[in-house]
């Protein structure tokens, strides 16, 4: 029998309200259009089925050479009020090339307070749930507006199965019309 995260048995748990609109959306059908995405969901899959859950460790330079420069590791950083803050560890060279280098900073410190509340809802539901999700992103700030991503946003455990990590992989593409 496959056991539950920590996350999905938390009965004072709070899901966010997410936040969503034409340009940024969350799915949990993990059906992408970018094969390197079913790849790294299928692995994810493989490591976290014998526990429920996969740690940092099942994720090792073997493992992730394919997706390196696509991928970004978050902790996750519990707050005293039981909210979260999400600090990047890792931060792979082509998301560098469209956002600077943000390995040691907290997500907050680059992304516009406008845009706070969907990066945290979306963040916060892959924690409290234990399940991977799908982003899609039409950015529309003024020096990547031209830009749209996919992204699958993977929870790590450590050996109790607590979440205490994202691991994110990121491609970039033109920005689609509706």
């Amino acid at each position: 029998m496959k056991k539950a995260s920590p996350a999905q048995s938390r009965p004072d748990a709070r899901i966010p309200g997410l936040v969503e609109d034409e340009a940024f959306r969350f799915d949990a059908t993990l059906e992408f259009d970018r094969a390197e995405l079913n790849q790294l969901r299928d692995i994810w899959k493989q490591k976290a089925a014998a526990r429920g859950f996969a740690t940092r460790a099942d994720f090792d330079a073997r493992t992730m050479k394919p997706f390196m420069r696509n991928v970004s590791i978050l902790d996750v950083v519990a707050q005293p009020d039981g909210t979260r803050r999400y600090r990047y560890r890792f931060f792979g060279s082509s998301i560098v090339e469209v956002f600077g280098e943000q390995t040691g900073h907290f997500i907050e410190e680059f992304i516009p307070p406008d845009k706070m509340a969907r990066w945290t809802a979306g963040h916060d539901l892959v924690v409290l749930s234990g399940r991977p999700l799908r982003f899609r992103i039409a950015y529309n700030s003024p020096h990547i507006n031209y830009l749209s991503s996919e992204s699958l946003v993977l929870p790590l455990g450590d050996e109790q199965g607590t979440i205490v990590m994202l691991l994110c992989c990121i491609y970039f593409g033109p920005k689609r019309t509706p």
